[in-house]
């Protein structure tokens, strides 16, 4: 039989004068070489990025000296970035704002006003840092409070840390974020010397224990590109279909690769910084990620470059103003395997890296002063007074190692923040003695946590309020508090439609 068509056109895969039903062939595909084959190599959907220049950028470049206004200006910049997060607060930023006379929750309520729409995290800590007697563990009570107060104030997660992993402690700080309406997140703090099968296995207690997502937190820069495909396939199952995020720190150099490498391996949220706050102590910048992807050929949605873009302009015309430095990468070396110790915690040493040849010594020394104070871990808040311990040892020139006690570890050694992993060095013990656990009573006063935030070493929480200034109000004061302290009789300031002039008895000439 013979068919043909004239007047119509034949089905879909059938050929002219044809009975046999033959397909089109398929079209061959020609396989990528060199440049187009290295792009498909990496394949993201998305990029998360949750952004810290408010939290550990800050505080592991410059020390915490955002101010609230500051904070408020680059928050709403970030804002129009298309974030999955903007960390707003933790244990370090609560403590700076308090040394500055700010209210730590009025900064994080009018943050949250200047970006609406965006998501917003914080971290807390039941251990404080001060070094002085009073509420050196917040109990139960305190961290339900904090919860509430950061769920009222906008923030939609809440990152759990607990350092020393006090049985229970965790299970009940992920109820209070979750009866507080938040979303209950768990730091899992990295450990080098732990293989991936412990590390899923802590892990899956953070689920089990409520957390809706878990934050591997590497703050000294050691997981590297090499161990992360492991640990990845290891807390596949045990984290049950729970949230995975990175927190990549910088300081052994490779921040970086690990971040880019996190992103490609399909790691849900990333920590990051923008440029002036990032790499060195601090988190991967997240400008330069972007570009990496973009070199890559990686096609991906995720924040907008040129949101992100306009508020690095902005941080960066503010560090030139107030005359800060900028963040810069720091060189790779091998000293964080050993101390273990994070950015923020190495930064404020200047010893260290103006003394060539001593960060070994330090990195050494440091290990050895974290196991004789009882195994401390090295992370906040007994990562800066192993630190300053150790480069007191290291530059001693002949005076007697513990001779001088930084005030934090004698409180850990003493048993204020309760029990170590480990017994003290039986020298320190009974040199220091033992108090237990310092808590503060309960307070029958309305609003009794603001007094005891921070204990007596830094007073009760400044009132609610503060006004955002000019530059040219911000100088102005500045000036005020030199004229007649300083010894000036008269100081006068002129400058495009600027005109300001003081005389010591405060009367505007």
């Amino acid at each position: 039989m013979r068919i043909s068509w004239k007047t119509a056109s034949p089905p879909p895969g059938w050929k002219q004068c044809c009975c046999r039903r033959r397909p089109p062939p398929a079209r061959r595909r020609r396989r990528p070489r060199g440049r187009r084959a290295a792009r498909g190599r990496v394949a993201m959907a998305e990029l998360r990025f949750t952004d810290c220049t408010l939290t550990t950028g800050d505080n592991a470049v410059w020390g915490g000296r955002l101010t609230g206004p500051m904070a408020i200006r680059l928050a709403r910049r970030l804002g129009r970035a298309g974030l999955a997060a903007i960390e707003v607060s933790d244990p370090e930023t609560i403590a700076a704002c308090i040394r500055r006379g700010e209210n730590p929750w009025r900064r994080i309520e009018d943050i949250a006003a200047a970006c609406p729409g965006t998501p917003l995290r914080a971290r807390i800590s039941p251990l404080t840092a001060h070094g002085a007697g009073g509420c050196d563990v917040l109990d139960a009570r305190d961290l339900e409070s904090w919860a509430q107060r950061l769920s009222g104030a906008g923030v939609g997660e809440i990152l759990c840390d607990d350092p020393l992993d006090a049985p229970g402690r965790m299970a009940a700080m992920l109820a209070s974020v979750r009866a507080a309406g938040a979303r209950p997140l768990a730091v899992l703090a990295f450990d080098p010397g732990a293989d991936d099968a412990a590390h899923a296995a802590r892990a899956a207690e953070l689920v089990q224990a409520g957390a809706e997502g878990v934050q591997l937190r590497d703050e000294a820069g050691t997981l590297t590109t090499d161990r992360l495909p492991g640990l990845l396939a290891a807390f596949e199952g045990a984290l049950a279909g729970g949230a995975l995020s990175l927190h990549p720190g910088c300081a052994s150099g490779l921040g970086p690769q690990v971040a880019f490498a996190a992103l490609a391996a399909g790691v849900e949220r990333l920590d990051v910084a923008l440029p002036s706050l990032a790499n060195g102590p601090s988190l991967p910048s997240a400008t330069n990620l972007l570009r990496g992807a973009s070199a890559a050929g990686v096609e991906a949605t995720g924040p907008d470059m040129a949101a992100l873009e306009a508020a690095e302009g902005w941080l960066a015309e503010a560090v030139a103003r107030e005359g800060w430095q900028p963040s810069s990468p720091w060189n790779f070396d091998l000293a964080p395997w050993i101390h273990r110790l994070p950015g923020a915690a190495l930064a404020p040493l200047e010893e260290l890296h103006e003394q060539g040849g001593l960060l070994h010594a330090f990195a050494h020394e440091a290990a050895r002063v974290a196991r004789e104070a009882g195994a401390l871990p090295p992370r906040p808040p007994f990562a800066a007074a192993i630190a300053r311990q150790a480069l007191w040892h290291v530059t001693g020139r002949g005076v007697e190692r513990w001779s001088r006690i930084h005030p934090v570890l004698a409180r850990a050694i003493r048993g204020a923040y309760g029990a170590l992993p480990a017994a003290p060095a039986p020298v320190l013990a009974a040199r220091l003695g033992r108090i237990g656990p310092d808590t503060a009573p309960p307070s029958p006063l309305p609003g009794g946590l603001e007094h005891r935030i921070g204990g007596p070493a830094t007073g009760a929480i400044p009132p609610d309020g503060y006004r955002e200034t000019s530059p040219a109000e911000a100088l102005a004061l500045g000036l005020l508090a030199h004229v007649g302290s300083d010894g000036f009789a008269h100081v006068a300031v002129t400058g495009p439609d600027l005109s300001i002039s003081m005389s010591s008895g405060g009367r505007n000439a």
